[in-house]
């Protein structure tokens, strides 16, 4: 929690650096809030228009510097998420077979 509007800053100014400042603040939330709910980045590229290219890609050595000098992990973070919804989809088929049956997802995995 200490370095939460660092990391929010960081995120916000990487995918959206021509947006107001509150309002990428916004986005960072709700990218977090995604990769908690939904354990990936894609429904919150779509949903904010951005297009799938190596340029919105986070690489494992991209780091957010953090007060202190420590640096927070955001290559590990996405990927420790979406480990997190492939372990749910797996433990949990019938309800995965209720999402697609829903036919509201392009991609089930993601929701």
């Amino acid at each position: 929690m200490a370095n939460k509007k660092t990391i929010l800053a960081a995120l916000g100014t990487k995918w959206f650096p021509n947006v107001p400042t509150d309002e990428r603040e916004g986005r960072a939330k709700a990218l977090i809030h995604r990769l908690d709910m939904s354990g990936t980045l894609y429904g919150f590229f779509r949903q904010y228009g951005v297009l799938l290219t190596n340029h919105t890609k986070v690489w494992p050595s991209e780091r957010i510097r953090l007060e202190g000098g420590a640096r927070f992990p955001t290559y590990e973070y996405i990927q420790l998420q979406e480990q997190r919804t492939k372990w749910l989809t797996e433990q949990k088929p019938r309800l995965m077979k209720i999402v697609q049956a829903s036919g509201e997802r392009d991609k089930p995995h993601a929701t």
